[in-house]
């Protein structure tokens, strides 16, 4: 592991044991929900959330019918998401997992998620984990996030204007945006791009 991954790796796992896994939130991304027609699983149907985080869309996905494996780069919410799964008894199976190093599982899902987290180098794996006729539900801070007090400041971190849909120009967009989002708490102001895709089903 490189010191950028380590780093990466300790940032998260402070930042959960400073703030419990709860705080980042337990209700499923709007713009998760918001597609939940298209989410129709096949009989056993998998899916995969990359960079799951406290497992809030991965849990949502398991009580519509999904088996669900959720990676995260931190082992302190990963262990915290193994108790909640077993607790409640979801269909989550979390891993901690390094998305900077080595492939996605060599599995084939009907939903990819892939929220708040950018790596640029895994688009194409990620489409290469879908099925055929599956989907990607993806959505990132864009460039427009600087500027604002929430989110990441790093430019490297954010999608540049039309990026994510060129990314996937492959696949059928079957929605597409880019907006800011402002809440009544300021401070929670987003800049994102949001998109839901169908890989081909050839």
């Amino acid at each position: 592991m490189g010191d950028r991954d380590r780093g990466d790796r300790q940032k998260w796992n402070r930042k959960y044991r400073d703030k419990g896994p709860e705080s980042f939130g337990s209700e499923p991304a709007e713009w998760l929900v918001a597609h939940r027609d298209l989410l129709t699983p096949e009989p056993h149907g998998r899916a995969l959330d990359v960079a799951c985080g406290n497992g809030r869309n991965a849990a949502y996905l398991a009580r519509l019918g999904f088996t669900v494996d959720a990676l995260d780069v931190s082992g302190v919410v990963i262990a915290w998401l193994r108790e909640r799964v077993d607790r409640e008894g979801l269909s989550v199976h979390p891993r901690c997992c390094d998305l900077t190093r080595g492939p996605l599982p060599p599995r084939e899902y009907q939903v990819v998620l892939n929220f708040n987290f950018l790596q640029r180098d895994l688009f194409a794996a990620l489409k290469d984990a879908t099925a055929p006729g599956g989907l990607v539900v993806f959505e990132s801070f864009t460039r427009l996030q600087v500027e604002l007090p929430r989110g990441p400041s790093d430019p490297e971190h954010t999608l540049e204007a039309g990026e994510l849909r060129r990314a996937f120009a492959d696949f059928e967009i079957l929605d597409y945006r880019e907006k800011t989002l402002f809440p009544e708490d300021v401070q929670k102001t987003r800049a994102m791009a949001s998109l839901v895709a169908r890989r081909p089903d050839r």
